[in-house]
């Protein structure tokens, strides 16, 4: 039996170029962000990590105390 009369023969399709650049661009940026991550963990300073919210360093605004202060300044001029 010859190569032409096998009917199993697999055809061969052409990929296009740009499938080829998918999959490529795709593989560069997943590697180039697992690199930056890395290197932005390693490079900063062990104390600007995360830190748990506490409430005594949450702000708390004074309306009152803001507003009575920009009258108090605006009558003495």
């Amino acid at each position: 039996m010859s190569r032409k009369e096998n009917e199993f023969d697999l055809v061969k399709t052409k990929k296009s170029g740009f499938r080829k650049f998918l999959k490529f661009a795709s593989i560069v940026s997943i590697i180039g962000g697992a690199i930056y991550t890395v290197l932005k963990k390693y490079s900063s300073d062990a104390e600007t990590g995360w830190v748990s919210h506490t409430y005594a360093d949450s702000y708390v605004a004074h309306p009152i105390a803001d507003v009575t202060e920009d009258i108090v300044e605006a009558a003495d001029k």
